[in-house]
């Protein structure tokens, strides 16, 4: 005998079943997509840019869509310094859902872009050194410069002897002599923004380090960070005199 079911205990059966679908659907997270992407890096790298979630993408690689869902963690981390053929880039910026070089970061409903911008940089040209302003071809132009009525630069020549001093002040001030002969001389601009950190990223002027040296040498010898702080600008005005900083591309 054929077994009816009542049309009420089917239509109870159809919600019931469209509301365990719904739920279910319901608890499912949303799948969004974030874009990563650069600006600044030449074709002239080839290398590794980014990483996600331990995968490696090269500047050919990008813009790249990661699709994630909604609450998952995603660890992204922007390299720098690249070196290129013809250029080095630094990591400067990141904009979008982070402006970190590299984080982790819980996926957000709507998803979105994070995008590193990079800047090329030159090595440094046209300093010299402490050695060059102690041989006869330096001491000769130095002799120029004052006769020329340069009021800039050091009377004191005894720049070798100075720089191989135990006072740290005494060290600072003949490495500082030097920078000062090098912009007098044209050797390098005084504007001319240079990397002093290439890891943060961050940059300062010639002339900038040469007024935080100044300013150091202004410091209490008595305080116990005053070496320290005077070590730090001498370091930076040795390898402007010795071109190995790298100059900012403007």
């Amino acid at each position: 005998m054929k077994r009816v079911t009542p049309l009420f205990l089917t239509v109870l059966l159809v919600a019931a079943l469209s509301i365990g679908a719904a739920a279910a659907f319901a608890d499912e997270p949303e799948i969004v997509d974030i874009i990563f992407d650069q600006t600044g890096v030449g074709t002239d790298f080839t290398g590794t840019v980014l990483t996600v979630d331990g995968i490696d993408y090269a500047v050919g690689n990008l813009s790249v869509t990661v699709t994630a869902p909604v609450g998952e963690a995603v660890t992204f981390a922007f390299h720098s310094p690249l070196a290129g053929n013809e250029s080095l880039y630094v990591w400067v910026a990141t904009a979008g859902l982070s402006t970190a070089q590299g984080q982790t970061i819980t996926v957000e409903t709507g998803g979105g872009n994070i995008t590193a911008n990079y800047q090329a940089v030159e090595e440094a040209m046209g300093g010299n050194s402490i050695g060059f302003w102690s041989n006869k071809n330096g001491q000769a132009l130095w002799e120029e410069l004052l006769d020329a009525g340069n009021t800039t630069i050091p009377v004191n020549k005894d720049l070798a002897r100075n720089a191989r001093a135990r006072d740290m002040s005494v060290m600072l001030e003949a490495q500082l002599s030097a920078t000062l002969l090098n912009i007098a001389a044209g050797f390098v601009c005084p504007d001319q923004l240079v990397w002093v950190d290439l890891a943060t990223g961050e940059t300062m002027s010639i002339v900038g380090i040469v007024d935080g040296a100044q300013d150091a040498l202004g410091l209490d010898e008595n305080d116990p960070d005053t070496r320290a702080e005077q070590e730090y600008w001498k370091d930076l005005l040795d390898q402007v005199n010795n071109n190995e900083l790298w100059f900012v591309v403007s």
